[in-house]
């Protein structure tokens, strides 16, 4: 089945093609045409089947553009994390429509997403139950004229307690359409489904990705910390005949200043950055970027975008791990016939958990490389990390390699 035959909007159906999607997933060939009608829908599946793009899209498709006057959609999730990356997903496959959105999370309640909505200008409101519902509680968030009401990750959020909120919420909404989307159905889900919508279908999927999907070559690097990840990249990055260009990506605005303005002050002027108009060195395209001489580093967000053309780009640096997982295949699946480009990624021992699910969705292990034994780590010196070769005590008393010392490194 071709993306063309869910019948969207092209202008989603442009966004889509930009993002790297080929075809449809089950769930989403199953529920987007019946989401688009209004339909009450309870999808299952498991992580990486393409729940989420499913509903964003059919949200997108209701909306149409955007309209003054209250929110339209309101989706709840468990965590900052899905927030943070539901956004970025909604404004990138958005991005033709106008559609705005706020986001609400105890890290992101800043007047400005508060005025937002309450000057009635977000068609989209996504959030945690709490915080949404506290909004709700003081008369701030009006939901007269919700269209879609939506819980995603519903198993996590009875995990994390966050279930009455929902509830409270679900009593005070008029009658809309409501979409809930879990991986596991059980006794609480069921009571919960019950009562938000009484005569939903249910839909339930088993695939996730491609049986065997085609993706560049993997290596993985584990770090103590972020510091040691700077001082990892900035160790790699100084060989500028191996690394002749390449894009490091990170999961925030504020994230990717920050490494710009890190890696600035130690390799120097060749690092652009993209969608940050107050640099000398932003670009407002990643092709502007690639054709640039003068620059090999380009640092990107997720933020802004979750998905690149990443053609004609050798390496590809993940400093962070996007929540999305999704995102992070899309990007290195097989690019045009360029079998030798890579994909390095640097993961903490919190992160390592999503590189296993990465390796499970992509039936392939990522290549597991030693730490450089020149490499600063920045870690507290009577804490022990382990490495794959032996447990060391580390210290901060090596001095960073200087800007001639040559580290001859390979891929295996």
């Amino acid at each position: 089945m071709s993306l063309e035959n869910l019948k969207l909007s092209k202008q989603l159906l442009t966004a889509m093609l930009d993002a790297g999607y080929l075809s449809p997933k089950e769930i989403q060939s199953k529920t987007i045409s019946r989401m688009v009608g209004g339909q009450n829908i309870i999808g299952v599946g498991p992580e990486g089947c393409g729940k989420t793009t499913a509903y964003v899209l059919s949200v997108l498709m209701r909306l149409r553009e955007h309209v003054e006057g209250a929110p339209r959609a309101l989706i709840l999730v468990p965590t900052k994390e899905k927030v943070t990356a539901l956004t970025a997903l909604f404004k990138w496959l958005g991005k033709h429509t106008g559609i705005r959105i706020s986001c609400l999370t105890s890290g992101l309640m800043g007047d400005h997403y508060l005025e937002t909505i309450e000057d009635g200008l977000a068609d989209i409101v996504i959030g945690t139950p709490d915080k949404i519902n506290a909004l709700y509680i003081k008369s701030t968030l009006n939901l007269r004229s919700l269209m879609a009401f939506v819980v995603d990750d519903a198993e996590l959020i009875f995990k994390l307690n966050l279930q009455a909120p929902v509830y409270n919420l679900s009593e005070g909404i008029p009658k809309c359409q409501r979409l809930v989307f879990t991986e596991v159905v059980n006794e609480k889900l069921n009571k919960l489904t019950e009562q938000l919508m009484p005569n939903a279908s249910l839909v339930e999927v088993q695939d996730i990705m491609d049986p065997n999907p085609e993706t560049i070559n993997m290596i993985l690097y584990k770090v103590p910390n972020y510091k040691t990840k700077l001082n990892l990249l900035e160790l790699m990055l100084r060989d500028s005949k191996v690394f002749a260009k390449v894009v490091v990506f990170v999961n925030t605005r504020d994230t990717a200043e920050t490494l710009y303005n890190n890696l600035k002050k130690r390799i120097g002027n060749t690092i652009g950055i993209l969608n940050h108009g107050s640099y000398n060195s932003a670009f407002d395209s990643l092709e502007e970027a690639k054709q640039s001489s003068s620059t090999r580093i380009i640092i990107l967000s997720s933020e802004d975008q979750p998905s690149f053309n990443l053609t004609s780009i050798p390496y590809i640096f993940h400093m962070e791990i996007p929540s999305e997982k999704e995102i992070f295949i899309t990007r290195i699946k097989k690019i045009s016939n360029e079998n030798t480009a890579v994909s390095i990624t640097f993961a903490t021992n919190v992160e390592l958990d999503q590189v296993k699910k990465i390796e499970q969705l992509t039936s392939k292990k990522m290549q597991v490389e030693n730490l450089p034994s020149d490499l600063l780590l920045e870690v507290n010196p009577k804490k022990k990390i382990s490495t794959d070769e032996e447990t060391i005590s580390t210290s901060t008393t090596k001095d960073t390699p200087s800007k001639n010392e040559d580290w001859n490194w390979k891929i295996k």
